[in-house]
C-alpha cells in the first residue's frame, strides 16, 4: 500500500485543481475567439447586403441583427439562416424608410 502524506495530498489536489481551472479557462478563451469569428463574419455580411440593398441601420441596430446568430452544429455562423434573418430586417428597413421592395422583375 502506497502511503501519501496529507502535505503531499494536499499539493497533489491543488495541482490538479489548477490544470482543471486553466483547461476551463482555454475552452472559454476557445468559445469568445469563436464567437468573435461568427460576429464578424456577420457583421461584414449586414454592411454587404444593406449596402446592395439600399439601407442603413444605426449602431444600435446591427447590435440587435448580431445578437443572436444561428449556429451550425460545428459551432461555425449558419450562413443561410442568418442571410434569411438580415433579409427579413432589410425588407422591415426599406419599408420603414418608404423605399420600393419590387424590382424589375416583378413587372411585366
Amino acid at each position: 500500500m502506497v502511503r501519501i502524506s496529507r502535505n503531499d495530498l494536499i499539493e497533489l489536489l491543488r495541482t490538479n485543481l489548477r490544470a482543471v481551472e486553466l483547461e476551463l479557462q482555454a475552452v472559454h478563451l476557445e468559445a469568445r475567439r469563436d464567437e468573435s469569428r461568427r460576429q464578424a463574419t456577420a457583421a461584414e455580411l449586414v454592411t454587404a447586403q444593406a449596402r446592395a440593398a439600399g439601407v442603413q441601420f444605426s449602431a444600435l441596430a446591427i447590435d440587435g441583427i448580431l445578437a443572436d446568430l444561428p449556429i451550425t452544429v460545428g459551432g461555425d455562423l449558419h450562413v443561410d439562416a442568418f442571410l434569411a434573418l438580415l433579409g427579413q430586417h432589410i425588407l422591415e428597413r426599406r419599408l420603414s424608410a418608404g423605399i420600393p421592395t419590387t424590382t424589375g422583375d416583378d413587372h411585366r
